[in-house]
């Protein structure tokens, strides 16, 4: 009399097709480990390239507006009414600076206006050392030049031009070239998976990868 062996209770064998979650099989983990491979690339690009645009749009191109001649900036007096150094910890790493001025100016309808001017037009932080030396230039109540956009009219600047950081280049070109590394890996990766799934098989009798397509000789060459 036979008896019958039970399989153990939650193995692959007994459970219905809908539980499992993984299809099992050599390529199959392959094919899903080129999926998260694709995917973390992807999140490496997207991250860089959104940091490439924040510099972009903030330290960059606010320097650019201002030195070109498209985009209308009128001289006018403002009257300086506040001076305030201002401090920032950054994610409490390092403490930067900023001085920043509130001035009064009169715009092109004769309207009185209050905007603030950077030490800089981008707004960025410094060391403390250089936001002293742009606030020590002035004094409340004192009568100076600035330079005011008609379409941003509550920030103005009190020279013209300006120079983009050196460490923002810096910054833009390191992550830069971190975008173009990761989306060449990123391509090359998507290409060698498409390949991998078009033409490879795992053989599990011999226990290599064999090649679809290809003769006896040419699949003894593709090993593991």
């Amino acid at each position: 009399m036979s008896t019958a062996t039970t399989p153990p209770i939650g193995s692959i064998g007994d459970a219905p097709p809908h539980q499992i979650i993984f299809t099992p099989g050599r390529k199959q983990v392959s094919i899903r480990r080129y999926w998260f491979l694709i995917f973390v690339l992807s999140l490496v690009v997207a991250i860089l390239a959104s940091l490439l645009n924040g510099f972009l749009l903030t330290s960059i191109i606010p320097v650019l507006n201002l030195n070109s001649n498209n985009v209308k900036y009128s001289k006018t007096l403002c009257n300086v009414t506040g001076i305030k150094l201002q401090n920032d910890v950054t994610i409490g790493l390092r403490s930067v600076w900023r001085g920043e001025l509130t001035v009064n100016y009169l715009d092109d309808a004769v309207k009185t206006r209050t905007a603030t001017v950077f030490d800089h037009v981008s707004g960025m932080y410094s060391n403390k050392i250089w936001a002293s030396k742009f606030l020590d230039k002035y004094a409340v109540d004192d009568t100076i030049e600035c330079y005011v956009d008609a379409s941003a009219p509550y920030q103005a600047v009190t020279r013209r031009p300006q120079a983009v950081y050196s460490s923002v280049i810096f910054a833009c070109l390191l992550i830069g070239v971190g975008v173009l590394a990761a989306s060449i890996f990123l391509c090359i990766t998507i290409v060698s998976f498409a390949k991998f799934v078009k033409s490879r098989e795992w053989d599990e009798c011999r226990g290599v990868w064999v090649s679809v397509g290809k003769g006896p000789a040419e699949e003894e060459k593709t090993v593991q």
